[in-house]
Parts: C-alpha cells; structure tokens; sequence
C-alpha cells in the first residue's frame, strides 16, 4: 500500500495559512477598520447636512412658489383661526407648513382645512412623515431636547406634529413685538386661542408679503428648531446652555455639529434658510443674530 503524498501542484507543496498568519491579517484589518470608521461618520455627518441644506432649498423654492400664488405674500409662522371667519366658529389652525406643503407634497394639499386629520382630500404634516417628502428632509433630527429643571423629553413625530423646522415669526426685528404694521403686531404670528384680531387686531401677527422681510440676504426664514413655535428668548441665557432648551431657547445648535451635544456658541452646527432663499450653516450665534437681529 502506498504512503499517502502530500498535496502539490508540481514540485511545489501547497498549504494552508497558519494560525499565527490569520491572526495578523485580522489584526491589520482590525486597525485599519479603526482608522477608517471615523471617516467615514465624519463623512456620513457631512453628508447629511448636504442633505438637509438641499430640502432647505427646496423648502425656500416652495415659499417662491405660494409667493406667486397668493400676492406675494408668505405663510405666517402659525395661524389659529375660526371657521369661515365666523367669531363665533370652530376653532382651526394651520402652521406654515401646511401652507407650502402641497408644493412639497406632489400637489395634494396638507391640512388645507385646519383640522389637522388626514382624510382622502388632505394628508397632515404627520400621515406624509414616511412618504418622503422634503418637509422631513433632515434625516439626523432626534428629536430630544433639554427640558426644564435639567430634564431630558422628546418630541415624537406622531405627537409633535412638527418636522424639526421653524419659521421665523421676527420679519421686522429688531423691531420689537408690540410694533404695530398696517395696524397689526409686527411678527408672522397669529396664534392667540380663541382668536381676538378680529376685535383687536394689535394682539396678533399678520401675514407680510415677501418683500417686506427686510434685509432678506441676513434675516432667518427657516431653520433647524426642537420646537414647533420659534421660541428664542430676548437675551443669550447666561451661562450659555450646553443643549437646547424646550422651553426657553429652541434653537437646534447640536444637529450638525461635532458634537452631539454642547457644541460650541461659535461652531457651524445648525442649517437656515434666509429670507432671500439661500441656505448655509451657522453656528448658534450667527442663527440668533438672524432671528432676532440683535
């Protein structure tokens, strides 16, 4: 009986690798898998922002579009209203982006009546959240803010009704909100519950046409917010908060930054759509400058 012979191709043996080859190749790929993850998040993160600076720009072509469809004018902010503008009607409200949503939305209509209830005429800021549309174009919102007493909550996309943007409601800061326009309080705000413009027309915003938000190339329109309302107190908080804060100081400054949160009052770390429909990343400073102008 013959010995068995190893395999060869020819005069050469053939083998496999050994133990201690396999574990330096694993170990080489293991350090190069570290090098490159951070990489690639930082590109991840890089791209996400790109990302969110187009929806902004496509958000800002669809203002231009309702613009041209209504006189000029722009949405206001939030608009709480009665039925047929009967005093005595049903209560109604709308937000701004329910105004644009149908340039948005393949021109079905969303929330066209005010009810807020998705239906087979309208879809609500809520029913279009998984089909797509720009008005969700910021895939990296988390919906968590910094509450009052230190407390962490979150906005959920079923029960906040809100897409991780705000309109900005100072069209005419640095004047202040009892400034009164056409006889109206100089904010894009009409959201006093029930209704008292029409007996008291200074206790509420109005609507302004586009031309009217001065300074346009330096005035926020739009831009990353943790809350429906664009609610910004008068004065930086002292000392700075580290995270946003749900009641007082909404601005998302920690969605695009280095950081997931504490990101520095100076660091590019928000996206805004200015009044003139450009789109750029600022830091939180830069954003507040843009609201409020101070």
């Amino acid at each position: 009986m013959r010995n068995a012979l190893p395999a060869h191709s020819g005069n050469r043996l053939i083998r496999g690798f050994t133990l201690v080859e396999l574990l330096v190749v694993i170990g080489i790929i293991a350090v190069l898998i570290s090098v490159l993850l951070p990489a690639l998040s930082s590109a991840r993160k890089q791209a996400d922002k790109v990302k969110c600076l187009a929806a902004l720009k496509e958000i800002g072509n669809a203002y231009g579009q309702y613009a041209v469809d209504n006189k000029g004018y722009w949405p206001v902010t939030r608009h709480v209203y009665r039925k047929n503008d009967d005093p005595a009607g049903v209560v109604l409200e709308k937000r701004w982006h329910d105004f644009i949503g149908k340039y948005l939305n393949g021109g079905r209509p969303v929330n066209a009546d005010g009810t807020n209830v998705a239906n087979a005429e309208q879809d609500t800021i809520v029913s279009i959240k998984d089909k797509g549309t720009l008005l969700w174009g910021c895939p990296v919102w988390n919906r968590v803010y910094y509450g009052v007493a230190g407390s962490f909550a979150t906005v959920t996309i079923d029960s906040g009704l809100f897409p991780g943007y705000t309109q900005n409601i100072y069209c005419f800061a640095p004047k202040a909100s009892t400034t009164l326009v056409n006889g109206h309080r100089a904010w894009a705000l009409i959201q006093n519950s029930p209704p008292t413009y029409y007996t008291d027309p200074k206790t509420d915003g109005w609507y302004y046409r586009a031309s009217q938000w001065k300074q346009a190339g330096q005035r926020a329109l739009i831009f990353d917010n943790i809350h429906p309302n664009c609610s910004i107190t008068g004065t930086f908080p002292d000392p700075f908060p580290e995270l946003p804060n749900g009641s007082a100081f909404t601005l998302d400054f920690n969605r695009h930054g280095k950081k997931k949160f504490g990101n520095a009052a100076n660091s590019p770390s928000m996206n805004m759509l200015y009044a003139d429909l450009h789109a750029d990343t600022v830091s939180c400073r830069e954003a507040y400058r843009a609201i409020l102008f101070k």
